[in-house]
């Protein structure tokens, strides 16, 4: 399948399918844990954007995340400023600066691995945060010094998540609380 044959198909579909280099794969399906841990992500980053030009969007979101190979939905993403489509689309995202995934068991080497590769490739991405939801760590990978990428663990409540972007202050205890 095509790049351009999976976008047509794709938004007749009742699901959620990634795609990537002509294969389609489709969304593992959210436990209730996952979707409160997505909605408290969505919760903590809404105070932030407050006076910024920062958007939050929903897990819904295509993001175009290569030349046209890879296609992807963010569990959360923010953009900060003009929001950026791929050209000639009216629904994929070509400029996020955040992306959250929620791990699941079944997704997290995917999350953590090709996923990450590809948000890697996306010049406006400064953040990509992980919240594992079999587990109460936060892991942020930080995209600030391309291409020496660092790793940072969040384990004290009092310590942000995404400390380099001013849209992502969310606070792992409040992330967690609302699970």
């Amino acid at each position: 399948m095509t790049a351009e044959q999976y976008l047509v198909w794709e938004r007749e579909q009742p699901e959620r399918h990634e795609y990537y280099r002509g294969d389609v794969f489709a969304m593992a399906g959210g436990t209730p844990r996952h979707n409160a841990l997505d909605a408290a992500v969505t919760i903590e980053l809404g105070g932030a954007p407050k006076g910024t030009p920062c958007r939050i969007l929903s897990a819904d979101q295509r993001i175009i995340a290569g030349e046209q190979d890879h296609y992807v939905y963010a569990d959360v993403s923010v953009v900060c400023g003009e929001l950026e489509l791929h050209p000639g689309t009216v629904d994929v995202l070509s400029n996020p600066h955040i992306v959250v995934e929620v791990l699941l068991k079944s997704t997290e080497a995917y999350d953590r691995g090709l996923k990450w590769e590809a948000y890697r490739r996306i010049p406006s991405v400064q953040d990509y945060l992980l919240v594992p939801g079999h587990m109460d760590v936060c892991r942020a990978p930080r995209m600030a010094l391309r291409p020496l990428l660092r790793g940072r663990r969040y384990r004290r409540y009092r310590r942000k998540l995404g400390r380099a972007s001013p849209a992502a202050a969310a606070r792992r205890r409040d992330v967690y609380s609302r699970r």
